[in-house]
């Protein structure tokens, strides 16, 4: 009972160290659902993870210092109950780091109230502690650009997009599309799914209907849908292979499939709006052939003649008459409503007609068959 009573008289000053009383608090910690390694002890006793040998009035400073104190922790300790971690943490590309060099055991409280998960910090901070450059990729620094991911909403959370125990684990919806415009069916995937990942179905976790998204933002599940007139081959590789060769640049062609990094790689921070790589004009150049569209286009290579007038002398952002994304209704991504843009847009077997902010009704033929 000797030591019984020296650990009794130390517990006050040992749960001290549980960063400001966070302790009972966490899962760890919890009196009824706590950790439970040893039967013999209630949940949530520090006896769960600390050894019996308080034998003697060393400060808890001085305790934490001698091995004998605390039951080895080589991150073995945190495997006998989180053994599901122990199988896929080898794997990870986080299997050099330790559970201390991101976790608290005893659990952290901050001016928001407790750190969830255990973590040392709350997230972004606890990551960039590593992801600074230092030791890993720097995101701290895209963390630091003008636009930020989530600035417009809720900031999202590293663990939101990366499951830091796994092997490119991290989870995301599949979809089961439906007709032109309907909102599909979701299923989520589990970050241990062995599946291929696609990027979009992690992007589509937040952009999407599947998020109940608020009023104002895109449904970009279903402007992608490759049963919409209009896609682009995000989903699935493009299907319009009559577009001439040359309206592309080398390397890209109808058929290909692009990814939503293609376009808004820089997913952390960028210098640009909507997380883009560079300037939103210059981004479509990267596919499609700028002197087709805004210079010349002495090979006839745009269905539209008066792409060159305006992009090229007019100055006219792509996104002013089309929309990158999808269009349910119309074809070649044609998008209405915007300012300056296109106010109503029907096609016809040989070109169409429009009305826009900028001139009354025109009508256009195609440059060659659609």
């Amino acid at each position: 009972m000797r030591w019984l009573l020296a650990l009794c008289c130390l517990l006050p000053s040992l749960v001290a160290l549980a960063k400001n009383g966070a302790y009972k608090a966490t899962a760890h910690g919890d009196p009824d659902k706590g950790v439970q390694r040893r039967a013999d002890v209630p949940r949530g006793s520090c006896l769960q993870c600390h050894d019996q040998q308080a034998d003697d009035y060393r400060s808890p400073m001085q305790r934490k210092a001698d091995a004998g104190l605390f039951a080895a922790n080589d991150d073995n300790l945190c495997f006998v109950c989180h053994a599901a971690t122990s199988q896929t943490w080898p794997r990870s590309s986080h299997a050099q780091a330790r559970c201390a060099d991101c976790h608290d055991p005893h659990g952290v409280r901050d001016r928001d109230g407790v750190v969830p998960m255990l973590l040392a910090e709350r997230e972004p901070a606890v990551c960039v502690r590593c992801h600074d450059g230092s030791r890993a990729i720097d995101v701290r620094t895209q963390l630091l650009a003008p636009v930020v991911h989530g600035a417009r909403g809720r900031q999202p959370l590293c663990s939101d997009c990366h499951d830091v125990h796994m092997t490119g684990g991290v989870s995301r919806v599949q979809m089961v599309n439906g007709a032109a415009g309907a909102t599909p069916v979701y299923r989520l995937l589990a970050a241990g799914d062995p599946g291929e990942v696609k990027d979009y179905e992690i992007c589509f976790k937040c952009h999407s209907s599947y998020a109940k998204q608020p009023f104002g933002q895109p449904d970009l599940a279903r402007l992608t849908n490759p049963a919409n007139a209009s896609s682009h081959p995000i989903q699935a590789a493009g299907r319009n292979l009559r577009i001439r060769p040359a309206a592309f640049v080398d390397g890209v062609s109808a058929d290909m499939l692009v990814t939503c990094a293609s376009c808004h790689g820089n997913t952390h921070g960028s210098s640009y709006r909507h997380l883009l790589v560079k300037d939103r004009d210059d981004v479509c150049f990267d596919c499609h052939t700028r002197a087709v569209y805004a210079e010349s286009d002495s090979m006839h290579a745009s269905r539209f003649d008066g792409h060159v007038a305006h992009v090229g002398i007019h100055k006219l952002e792509c996104v002013a008459c089309h929309d990158p994304h999808g269009s349910v209704r119309n074809a070649a991504l044609i998008a209405t409503g915007r300012f300056p843009g296109i106010n109503s847009y029907m096609q016809t077997p040989a070109g169409g007609t429009c009305t826009s902010s900028c001139h009354g009704l025109q009508t256009y033929v195609a440059s060659y068959p659609r």
